[in-house]
């Protein structure tokens, strides 16, 4: 059975270890809910929510001057409670998930930056098509082609891989 997060970080702790931290309306739960999941996506936080989390051992100390981390295996256990039963796949894929949709952002914000646009998503369902269209940019579901990918998130996750393995040669070429 799956602890749940009161179990892993007591009530108590949190109150002991966050001291007199201020993160406006958030409470200090949340703070800690948030924080793993930052961590267990790859991100990072800021400097108090870091030392919050190292104090309760949900994250490793990191480097000097860097504010990358990694779960401790009781952060991972947190985590894991976040979600109660669900299986580890549904887990990370649902992590994933936020990653993608920020992908398709940061294609539309370049695509508008670098033509001067102001293009928006839009979904189109309807008896035999589902399109997530972008300006000239569409991912496109239609029953008509049979040899895209079964699921939206594999597509993407195509493009995204495709994308990460030519950005190192493209970089190298433009000078950054």
């Amino acid at each position: 059975m799956v602890e749940t997060p009161e179990e892993i970080v007591s009530d108590e702790e949190i109150e002991r270890v966050h001291g007199y931290a201020n993160f406006g309306d958030m409470t200090k739960r949340r703070v800690v809910d948030e924080g793993v999941l930052k961590y267990a996506l790859g991100y990072t936080s800021g400097h108090t929510q870091l030392c919050i989390l190292v104090k309760h051992g949900l994250v490793r100390k990191p480097q000097i001057g860097s504010y990358k981390s990694t779960l401790t295996r009781k952060g991972q256990l947190y985590l894991r409670s976040l979600f109660g039963p669900a299986s580890i796949d549904s887990i990370l894929n649902e992590l994933k998930d936020g990653k993608r949709l920020d992908f398709l952002d940061s294609m539309n914000a370049a695509l508008n930056k670098k033509y001067g646009t102001t293009y928006r998503w839009k979904l189109i369902v309807n008896h035999d098509v589902i399109r997530l269209m972008l300006g000239r940019l569409v991912v496109d579901l239609h029953d008509s082609e049979a040899n895209g990918l079964p699921s939206c998130r594999g597509a993407i996750d195509e493009v995204m891989r495709d994308l990460d393995i030519r950005r190192p040669a493209a970089r190298q070429g433009d000078g950054s």
